[in-house]
């Protein structure tokens, strides 16, 4: 049976500490993908909490699809996830986001949207034994979030995961923390990048077993 290992490393106030977690399982998922940078805004208009223009500098690249964005607001990050996308030559409409903060009111000024990547899946949910997500960058210094948003058939929300980068999620059953990704079985994430100059690669680890 396929196993899996989970190792916990902490040092601070003067002590430290190791801890492993180990589980077998049924089966076992993996998934690794890169997510492109992302676009930041030239300029931005709200035109309700729900839909926005983001105007772009030209020569973007960027085509009409689903789009997820990122920007602060007095400090503090903010993000809408699974926005339409219509863009007309430099301008991107935003509109009805599936999840996240409602549109600033004012130019945040650092604005930056992300085509989302769908990542096709198997994971069954209810019987994840252990689960790693992992954005990497090369660049060790980048400090930017990657979005993971995971869906089912009906592209119905199970969980959506924000991180910063290089700093990785983990959940294993018996933890004293609620699963996550209970549900209808997941068939899709998708995913998305915040940083404008650096590429992540996105891995996510599953052990599943079907018979605990």
């Amino acid at each position: 049976m396929p196993t899996g290992t989970i190792s916990v490393s902490a040092a601070m106030a003067g002590g430290s500490f190791i801890s492993t977690i180990t589980k077998t399982a049924d089966s076992q998922e993996s998934y690794e993908v890169p997510l492109p940078p992302g676009t930041l805004e030239a300029s931005y208009v709200q035109t309700d909490v729900d839909t926005c223009v983001v105007t772009l500098t030209a020569g973007h690249g960027l085509s009409s699809g689903v789009y997820d964005a990122f920007w602060t607001e007095s400090g503090v990050d903010k993000k809408a996830i699974g926005c339409t996308g219509t863009l007309a030559t430099n301008d991107m409409t935003l509109d009805v986001p599936i999840s996240g903060d409602n549109f600033p009111a004012a130019d945040p000024t650092d604005m930056v949207i992300c085509e989302q990547v769908v990542i096709n899946t198997t994971i069954d949910g209810d019987a994840v034994q252990m689960v790693g997500v992992s954005p990497t960058f090369v660049v060790t210094s980048e400090t930017e979030d990657v979005s993971v948003d995971f869906h089912d058939v009906s592209s119905n929300q199970i969980t959506t995961l924000r991180l910063r980068a290089n700093e990785p999620w983990t959940w294993w059953t018996d933890s004293g923390i609620t699963n996550p990704m209970t549900g209808a079985p997941i068939t899709h994430c998708h995913a998305s990048n915040q940083s404008v100059t650096n590429t992540a690669t996105l891995k996510i680890l599953v052990m599943e077993d079907s018979t605990p």
